[in-house]
């Protein structure tokens, strides 16, 4: 499973598929058009989840009861959760831009999710600093197993 299978499922679940294929091609073409101010070397599938990978929250919470009491203890995510929740915080930071069409917000997100200056880069940061407010508890996250 990869991001791109994860984002295009998502945007399935909300829409009409051959709607969201149609989508995500014309973001693709764009993408091809605008080849050179994005940098792309590789291919533009192979460029887009690369830089998609990069935002992808690797430690998240899991509650637990020590003695009556609820705590968010950090752990490290399953692949599968990680790009679930980054897909979520993606799709929603897109639909909320105010470009007109919606392979143009899609396009300039992910250009600003490149810069680390997308809503999408504040959330991961917000969630990152969440998890470092809760250090005393870091000494249980368990090391990620290949």
């Amino acid at each position: 499973m990869t991001i791109n299978t994860v984002l295009i499922g998502y945007l399935v679940k909300k829409g009409n598929k051959s709607k969201i294929l149609n989508f995500f091609f014309k973001c693709l073409l764009l993408l091809k058009s605008k080849k050179k101010e994005f940098n792309v070397k590789n291919t533009l599938i192979g460029f887009f989840q690369k830089n998609l990978m990069r935002m992808v929250p690797i430690i998240g919470f899991f509650s637990k009861t020590l003695s009556g009491k609820k705590y968010s203890i950090p752990r490290y995510f399953p692949l599968k959760k990680a790009y679930f929740l980054f897909v979520k915080w993606f799709v929603n930071s897109f639909i909320k831009r105010t470009e007109k069409t919606m392979p143009l917000k899609f396009l300039s997100e992910f250009k600003d999710t490149m810069a680390k200056k997308s809503n999408t880069y504040k959330l991961r940061k917000e969630h990152y600093l969440l998890v470092w407010e809760n250090k005393q508890y870091l000494y249980m996250v368990r090391r990620r197993r290949r």
